[in-house]
Formats: C-alpha cells, structure tokens, sequence
C-alpha cells in the first residue's frame, strides 16, 4: 500500500485495475506501519482506518471472488499442490 496517501482510494483504484485485467493482489500488511489512535503519524505509517476501508470494499465489491486464507489454509493448499503435481509426473 502506499504511503503518505490521505485517503485509501488510491489502493481501490489498484485493486479494481487488478481484478479487470485477471490479475490477483496479495495483501501483506505489517503493524509496524499502522497507527491506531490520535497519536503524530509518521512518514512511513498510515491510519489503521484505511487499511479497515480497504478491507471492507473488498467484501463488498468482490463478495464471494477473494480467498481470505491462514497462513495455514495457504500452507495446506501448497502442500496439496505439490503432492498433485508429484503424482501426476509418475
């Protein structure tokens, strides 16, 4: 996500752009570059808020078309991907 942005429409642009043209957005967010209060922000951090904003447009526009995984769900799926992969190869 970029930073510095004052609103999180930039980000909705992205994804929209993304999603038109085929493509797939991996969201990794730290919280290191989150605030979550009133506190100065700094130049590499950015309200938790836009984060929350983007969460929820993607629920709303792309309900049902997104993979909301674990690290486990991810983790089990490549698991299950390689072992079809192997097996097919013999």
């Amino acid at each position: 996500m970029v930073l510095e942005e004052k609103t999180p429409e930039i980000w909705l642009r992205k994804l929209d752009w993304i999603a038109q043209h085929g493509g797939m957005a991996l969201v990794d967010v730290h919280p290191d570059y989150l605030y979550f209060d009133d506190a100065i922000i700094g130049p590499r951090e950015y309200p938790v808020t836009h984060y929350k904003s983007f969460l929820d447009y993607v629920s709303r526009q792309y309900d049902g078309a997104y993979w909301n995984a674990t690290p486990r769900q991810v983790a089990e799926f490549c698991a299950r991907m390689t072992k079809a992969a192997t097996a097919t190869q013999d």
